[in-house]
């Protein structure tokens, strides 16, 4: 995992395919924001850990682009049901691309309201 918005799967070095989950902005691994007082924090790297652990050892399934075969792409990906973009968005380590779709916008009202992930205070 690059970090809570990228993939790898595949043998690496060489069959490495990358899947970026498709509707979300998430922050790199090495990316920092500031807290209310100013102070900064990894936001990136407690993403990507966040969504390590609830992948956990679990079967990623993807939703692969038409037509051949691609080594880079946007997907949408769930864990045992679950849509990963949807789930990092809901708990506040994502958030949805300007034009995405209405159950990903619905999720960040209460990632806000309850100050989860990007949105914490303390």
């Amino acid at each position: 995992m690059r970090d809570a918005g990228t993939l790898e799967a595949g043998l690496l070095p060489t069959g490495t395919v990358v899947i970026r989950l498709e509707g979300i902005d998430a922050r790199e691994a090495d990316e920092t924001c500031s807290k209310e007082g100013g102070k900064s924090w990894p936001c990136g790297a407690k993403a990507r850990a966040a969504l390590t652990l609830f992948i956990r050892s679990r079967a990623v399934t993807c939703t692969l682009p038409q037509g051949g075969e691609t080594k880079d792409f946007a997907a949408r990906c769930s864990v045992m049901g679950q849509d990963l973009s949807i789930w990092l968005v809901r708990q506040g380590w994502a958030t949805p691309q300007g034009n995405a779709e209405p159950e990903l916008a619905k999720a960040l009202t209460p990632a806000k309201t309850e100050r989860l992930g990007l949105w914490r205070s303390d």
